[in-house]
């Protein structure tokens, strides 16, 4: 690596005049990729199921795959029934016609489980008897309804399940298929989102409307956290191209200074969400955003060092080629480097195994990536279209004269008091390292999301009334013997896990096989509640089933596999607390191996999901935290070729990360999906600043021999734009302020309080380091003249 930047600036220069040889060939080419980019856009697919989170090889993914080989889908649809009574035959009416209405029109409808539609079991004088307890013409009289409602209530574990104990919830079950590999083929829309766009078809017909029905289960979530976040995606890009305009016309005033950027930025995108579209990655609308955010400032901030040093040139020179050929001199390295650093800070998301993580930090740095070529190429050639124009000896305004005296004196005053300064930066520091013990990882979606968020609010709701359930997961036994389930034991052990899962806090109820064998027992014995448990007999056991299949019953197809070999459990959970979440499942776990040591354990459905994610949160933060602070690290010693200068640049950009971690643990803000990636990301933007003042730094020095006046010079040259490209980032992750979306929210206040601690940092910290360690002492000085421009009050 040269160590003269000099020698790397002249180089640049010689690059901007090919470009400037080959302006129209590059114009050419830049309309052709954006038209090909449009033709990719086109073909881009969307994945919303959360199975796509996992990779392939996750156990998480062989655990799910095997589960649905067995039993099917683990998910459910589900709907809140509430009236002044539920055995109303006004009611039973509704919760039949819209049970039916659910199997016959929702997609991958399976069965329907309501108060209408069950397996409620009887003892005859012929044997067993298993049907409905509503009859096919509903009753009207007290007696009739009266006497459905005894029967209802002689099943102790149906209350507070399918109804509840004070007779005003009903609780409708839409079991359902496995979704088709080959949905698309009779869909044309994803299998969640075509089940939840059927079940609020159906529920918002004019006749339900007088009645209080609530829809829940996952595919109802999907369905509505994907329209909701599509929509406010769309709002807040919105949103974020005025402030953009607004800003690039207010900072460089001019209609070239606003569409030079917006093409960098629109371009940008369409490159990388284009190749995808072309290379077939699916794209998940929950996380898309970020990228785009991300290419917004980025393109913004680098147009902005380039049009900085345009427009000084242009007022000296007058020629717009010789001044095009400045600006990437004096630019071009910095901006490489910093483009450099970010892409290495996002691209460390990829040791995070969660398939949008990886997107979100592989995306992310490809728009970086295209973002630079562009600026560096594209915008070049047309700030190089237009008018000459005579030098002028008045060439900075007042204003600009204003901010560059302000800029000096704040240098000088930083070097003046560098002593208190370093301490207060020491004492600030302290005092956000006290918050880092206390952040913590949560999915719970009160937190993360917000109950000001509609569907979160209902699903709340709906969660804490005596039938409704807010997530659930399924536990799977495997046994090596065939029949091996029918074993006494066995089903007792099962029994005595399943009592201490229900002891969980989080837990609201437990299904499994147990129930058709308990009260099998107590049907065929004269329905005595005594024998509401498991016998003892193996062979009883094994009478109990086959007599139940005998009879019609197909309950059992949901709980045991066709060998009797696998078992399995279903937990419903009231919240997802997710410390909660994981010493439970960290007891159940240990707990089943010790029960069942011949079986193998899996778990499955949202809730392990959740927990699954929240595990490599908090190891891939770590992990991506680390490798882009090592990343930029080297990068930084390397290119400067010091390991003291290397250090230098990384000390004031780890402050935003213990001011963002500080805050979290302060404001009880909790670490999740979108929060996680701040603080890597932080690191590759906040570098940004660093290099442009330590690269100038180190230039000034080449060409004064003074560090002070270097410093000064430095804090005149770059000051106002490291203001600007901060003060842009923080004015796009603002928009986000105007989200009902908790996270969305969180998000800004993190990182509007990351970066302007960076930038913070830069000014006050940076400058410091450099006066006090002279890391550029060995430099040779330099002969190369540069352009200056003449300043009149």
């Amino acid at each position: 690596m040269i160590q003269n930047l000099e020698v790397i600036n002249q180089w640049f220069a010689k690059a901007g005049k090919r470009l400037l040889q080959v302006r129209w060939w590059i114009l050419c080419l830049l309309i052709l990729l954006d038209l090909l980019a449009i033709r990719g856009i086109q073909r881009i697919q969307f994945d919303v199921s959360n199975e796509s989170w996992f990779l392939d090889n996750d156990p998480i993914t062989i655990a799910r795959r095997e589960f649905e080989e067995i039993f099917g889908n683990p998910n459910y649809v589900a709907v809140l029934v509430e009236a002044e009574d539920v055995f109303a035959p006004e009611i039973l009416r509704v919760i039949r016609e819209l049970g039916e209405e659910l199997e016959e029109e929702v997609p991958f409808a399976d069965e329907v489980v309501s108060l209408t539609k069950m397996e409620f079991t009887r003892g005859t004088e012929e044997g067993v008897e298993i049907g409905d307890i509503v009859p096919p013409e509903i009753p009207t009289t007290p007696e009739e309804i009266e006497a459905i409602r005894q029967l209802a209530f002689s099943k102790p574990f149906l209350v507070n399940r399918l109804f509840s104990d004070d007779s005003t919830q009903a609780w409708i079950m839409l079991r359902l298929h496995k979704y088709s590999d080959h949905w698309d083929d009779t869909l044309g829309d994803y299998p969640q989102m075509a089940v939840g766009k059927k079940v609020f078809a159906l529920l918002g017909q004019e006749k339900y409307v007088p009645y209080r029905l609530h829809a829940a289960g996952a595919p109802i979530g999907n369905y509505e956290e994907r329209l909701f976040f599509s929509q406010e995606a769309s709002r807040t890009m919105v949103l974020a191209f005025i402030t953009a305009i607004l800003i690039l016309f207010g900072v460089l005033r001019s209609f070239q200074g606003v569409v030079v950027p917006l093409i960098a930025v629109i371009s940008s995108i369409l490159w990388v969400f284009g190749s995808m579209g072309y290379l077939n990655i699916k794209i998940d609308t929950m996380v898309m955003t970020l990228p785009i955010y991300l290419g917004m400032a980025v393109s913004i901030g680098y147009s902005i060092h380039l049009f900085n040093f345009f427009n000084k040139g242009f007022s000296s020179i007058g020629r717009r080629d010789e001044t095009v050929i400045f600006a990437v001199q004096e630019t071009g390295w910095p901006i490489l480097f910093t483009a450099i650093t970010t892409i290495g800070a996002l691209a460390s998301f990829y040791f995070v195994p969660v398939r949008q993580v990886r997107w979100m930090g592989l995306s992310s740095a490809a728009v970086v990536f295209a973002t630079y070529i562009i600026v560096m190429t594209f915008t070049p050639v047309l700030l190089s279209f237009g008018k000459d124009a005579p030098p002028h000896g008045n060439v900075i305004s007042t204003m600009e004269i204003r901010l560059e005296k302000m800029f000096l004196q704040l240098g000088r005053w930083i070097l003046l008091h560098s002593t208190r300064i370093l301490i207060v930066f020491v004492l600030i520091t302290l005092f956000f390292l006290g918050g880092l013990p206390r952040m913590y990882i949560s999915m719970n979606e009160e937190k993360t999301f917000g109950l000001q968020i509609p569907y979160i609010a209902r699903f709340y709701y709906i969660a804490h009334t005596r039938v409704g359930t807010r997530i659930s997961y399924d536990v799977m036994l495997t046994f090596d013997e065939p029949g091996q389930v029918k074993d006494p034991e066995i089903l007792q052990n099962f029994e005595l896990l399943i009592s201490e899962i229900q002891q969980f806090p989080l837990v609201k109820r437990v299904s499994s096989l147990l129930d058709i064998i308990k009260d099998m027992n107590q049907v065929m014995h004269s329905d005595d509640p005594a024998f509401y448990r498991i016998p003892d007999d193996k062979a009883l056991i094994a009478q109990l089933l086959l007599l139940y299949e005998m009879s019609n019953g197909t309950e059992q197809e949901n709980w045991v596999d066709y060998e009797y070999t696998r078992l399995r459990l279903l937990v419903e959970v009231v919240d997802p607390d997710t410390a909660e979440v994981e010493r439970e499942f960290q007891y159940l776990r240990r707990r089943a191996q010790e029960l069942f040591p011949q079986a193998r354990f899996a778990m499955v459905g949202g809730l392990v999901q959740y927990s699954v994610i929240q595990n490599y949160i908090a190891k891939g933060e770590i992990v991506s935290f680390l490798i882009a602070l090592v990343v930029i690290g080297i990068l930084m010693m390397i290119v400067f070729q010091s390991v003291k200068t290397g250090l230098i640049g990384m000390i004031p950009n780890i402050a935003p990360v213990i001011v963002v971690g500080g805050m979290m643990g302060y404001l009880d803000i909790p670490l999740e999906m979108t929060t996680m990636m701040i603080i890597p990301m932080l690191l590759g933007l906040a570098v940004d600043d660093t290099i442009h003042f330590i690269t100038h730094s180190k230039l000034e020095v080449q060409r004064t021999g003074n560090y002070q006046q270097s410093i000064e010079k430095t804090f005149q040259t770059v000051g106002k734009a490291m203001f600007l490209t901060s003060f842009i980032l923080i004015a796009t992750f603002s928009v986000y302020l105007t989200s009902i979306a908790r996270f969305f929210v969180n998000l800004s206040i993190l990182a509007i309080a990351g970066v302007s601690s960076a930038l913070l940092a830069d000014y006050f910290v940076t400058p410091i380091l450099i006066h006090l360690t002279r890391p550029f002492d060995k430099l040779p000085l330099s002969k190369t003249t540069v352009f200056k421009a003449e300043e009149k009050p």
